[in-house]
């Protein structure tokens, strides 16, 4: 990787023949301008007038943009407006990921596993939209073409096979770019799970009240959702650690649950203290502050997902 370097969220850089590269920030995701509105309502058309905005710059210069398209919402969103950006009648081509043909769905109130059905459905609604969908072959589907592509062999790489065999499908259509809502949840949809903190210190206590009486829980359950969720954001490592083994959990990191790498491993390169160090260490699963999630999920930039 001699002679590399990374172009960060935000970041322009102009490259000339025997000149030095010259980096321009145009936006800083880590200190976002206030926007103050009269209504709520014009928050939601600002936000609305932008990601119009966002689709049809997204889809400038090409001539059949793909979909990636899912049962939710955030998709699904993307994908009516990169409908009204299309002229003449062009269509919109999604590609969706099925699950193994073996697999036997297991649905809740909010989960589902599946989602041709609901994909079907939209497509309904819409007959711009052009749907394909693939089933998985299995994990290791295109390992050996990604590793050889990257040149590393990240512990997300089971993750892609998912997308092995509906790129290959929007290649065979004849796609030349792809949209996606992956960033939807850390942006336009998010859930603000540092809410309650900032409610908290704020002294919101009306939206405080909402955010706490509405949360789908019995009644029993409340007093560990406020330890968990109005102040375990706040305390320090060491105390979340004692309160998770009381009530007998697994107090390890998220991400450290998820790691390949051996308990001894772990222990030997000092893995945890440099993960704290680097800030990439998820000691606990909410967020104190909006600046605080920012950091953490967009930070680093394109790399959040190689932590």
């Amino acid at each position: 990787y001699r002679g590399t370097y990374r172009v960060n969220i935000g970041q322009s850089v102009i490259l000339a023949p025997g000149q030095q590269r010259k980096p321009r920030r145009y936006y800083d995701h880590l200190a976002p301008r206030e926007t103050r509105l009269p209504r709520r309502e014009d928050y939601v058309a600002a936000v609305d007038s932008l990601l119009e905005e966002a689709a049809a710059a997204a889809m400038r210069g090409y001539s059949q943009p793909g979909l990636f398209l899912s049962g939710g919402l955030d998709s699904s969103n993307m994908a009516v407006r990169a409908l009204r950006t299309l002229r003449g009648g062009q269509k919109l081509k999604s590609f969706t990921f099925r699950p193994h043909e073996n697999y036997r769905d297991i649905e809740s109130s909010s989960n589902f596993g599946d989602d041709w059905p609901n994909v079907q459905r939209f497509a309904a609604m819409h007959p711009q939209l052009e749907p394909h969908a693939a089933r998985a072959t299995g994990f290791d589907a295109g390992w050996d073409q990604m590793f050889l592509a990257a040149g590393v062999a990240p512990v997300g790489l089971p993750n892609m096979a998912i997308y092995e065999a509906i790129c290959k499908q929007a290649q065979t259509e004849g796609c030349d770019v792809m949209l996606d809502a992956t960033l939807g949840n850390a942006t336009f949809s998010n859930s603000a799970p540092w809410a309650y903190t900032e409610y908290l210190f704020r002294g919101k206590w009306k939206a405080l009240f909402h955010a706490m009486t509405r949360y789908p829980l019995p009644w029993r359950r409340y007093p560990e959702h406020i330890i968990r969720r109005f102040f375990g954001p706040l305390l320090p490592h060491g105390v979340w650690k004692y309160w998770k083994n009381f009530r007998g959990s697994d107090p390890r990191p998220s991400n450290q649950k998820i790691s390949m790498l051996r308990d001894e491993a772990m222990q030997r390169f000092n893995v945890e203290e440099r993960a704290r160090k680097a800030h990439v260490l998820y000691s606990k699963p909410f967020y104190a502050s909006r600046k605080q999630f920012y950091e953490d999920a967009l930070g680093r930039g394109d790399m959040g997902g190689g932590d």
